[in-house]
């Protein structure tokens, strides 16, 4: 049997390798191209217009850290775009977003084509369709968590109170 030290290690060993996935995946995230500080900033400036609508705000509604490095967007802004890229691209496969909305982070390669997309995220952080949307997908995402959390202490009981039986 693990003693409580020895599990705290091997928890702690495990955060810090699905922290190391973490960083390699955004790392190859990454969009590279020629992209200037005007750039990256037009692109962060309709981001935190989207954010809030995420429930996100105060720092983490803010993109945090360097906005470019040696000509890739930087770690918390590619994450962020991501998060909502997907939400876009999400609304326009259930149709709340028209096809033209769609965002191809494969084509961005320039500062023009930052301008472009962080022009996509403005409109979709104003349709009013999104953001009822948004409201409603985070609302089931919310719900599905608190059965989660519900159910699993449930569980645990069930199998401490198998073990307890087992032994007996």
């Amino acid at each position: 049997m693990q003693t409580p030290v020895q599990a705290e290690a091997m928890l702690g060993d495990a955060i810090k390798r699905a922290e190391e996935v973490d960083v390699a995946f955004l790392d190859s995230q990454r969009l590279e191209g020629d992209f200037s500080e005007t750039g990256a900033k037009r692109l962060v400036s309709a981001l935190e217009a989207m954010l809030p609508h995420f429930d996100l705000v105060g720092d983490a509604g803010k993109v945090q850290g360097e906005l470019l490095e040696e000509g890739r967007l930087g770690p918390d802004l590619t994450r962020k775009l991501l998060y909502v890229v997907d939400a876009i691209n999400d609304a326009v496969d259930d149709s709340i977003l028209s096809a033209e909305m769609e965002c191809d982070l494969e084509t961005i390669r320039r500062d023009e084509d930052l301008t472009y997309l962080a022009g996509k995220i403005r409109r979709a952080a104003s349709d009013r369709g999104f953001r009822r949307w948004l409201e409603e997908e985070i609302e089931e995402e919310e719900e599905e968590r608190a059965e989660m959390m519900a159910s699993k202490p449930a569980e645990e009981e069930d199998g401490a109170e198998a073990l307890f039986m087992a032994r007996m």
